[in-house]
């Protein structure tokens, strides 16, 4: 598939053209901290996956690096708004390398998706956000899309207190993203686990986020969201459940 290339150069474009219009700060900022990551994965199994790992981000001008979904960012801001490209890793699938495998029976010798380096690209202008995601590792060759509106929840006045914000929107999955996680190929079928071949998808989403500066350089982050699964993906025989939810927690130290 081609349409990766093209997504690539506009990740190249957007660096090139956000370099010179860009004006934050040319010095290096970072965070260091640990995080406790939740998730309730839709597959047939027993328990929530944890993970509890060191976390660290840097941003130096326009560059970002470890922040958000992204191993390192480029980022330009405007005005009323902001765009972004950079690379990313995900894997959402059964046997995923970043959350581990589920734990039914079931799944035993089933390989599924593929952890993917992706093409990042972002805009966001006001409350509203778009955010694209491209495998560039040749494994789905799929594309995820995500469109978020995001309001303020609550604001405590004053400088080191509870700030809270709610978040509503929708995922589209290509067909061939969704087929390499929730699809299941002839050469992977089982008696459990018969062939199915899903199509493109669109998932409503919701959740919420708070943020608490305790002082001026440690902070507390807290996200949830849950994600409604289109029907072409709760029908694959891999899925148990319609919602999948994931919930992180982190305490950072903030240095200028």
């Amino acid at each position: 598939m081609k349409h990766w290339r093209l997504l690539l150069l506009w990740w190249l474009s957007l660096d090139l053209l956000a370099g010179p219009a860009h004006t934050s700060t040319q010095q290096w900022q970072y965070e260091l901290g640990g995080a406790s990551l939740v998730r309730k994965a839709p597959w047939h199994q027993q328990e929530t996956h944890q993970r509890n790992v060191p976390m660290f981000s840097a941003r130096y001008g326009g560059w970002e690096l470890g922040t958000g979904d992204g191993l390192i960012t480029y980022r330009w801001q405007g005005s009323n708004g902001s765009l972004s490209s950079g690379i990313g890793l995900r894997d959402e699938s059964v046997n995923s390398d970043i959350w581990g495998d589920a734990d039914d029976e079931r799944y035993d010798g089933f390989d599924g998706g593929d952890l993917e380096v992706t093409a990042n690209l972002g805009a966001q202008w006001h409350s509203l956000s778009l955010n694209i995601a491209q495998d560039i590792s040749g494994h789905s060759d799929g594309t995820t899309a995500e469109l978020m509106l995001t309001r303020t929840l609550y604001a405590w006045p004053g400088r080191f207190t509870p700030k809270s914000q709610w978040f509503a929107g929708a995922r589209w999955l290509s067909q061939s993203y969704s087929q390499s996680v929730f699809g299941i190929e002839k050469q992977h079928a089982s008696a459990d686990l018969p062939v199915y071949e899903t199509q493109a998808a669109s998932n409503p989403l919701v959740g919420m986020q708070l943020m608490w500066p305790f002082t001026e350089y440690w902070q507390m982050r807290f996200k949830y969201r849950a994600e409604w699964l289109d029907q072409t993906l709760q029908d694959s025989p891999l899925v148990a459940r319609s919602v999948q939810h994931t919930a992180y927690l982190t305490f950072v130290y903030l240095g200028f």
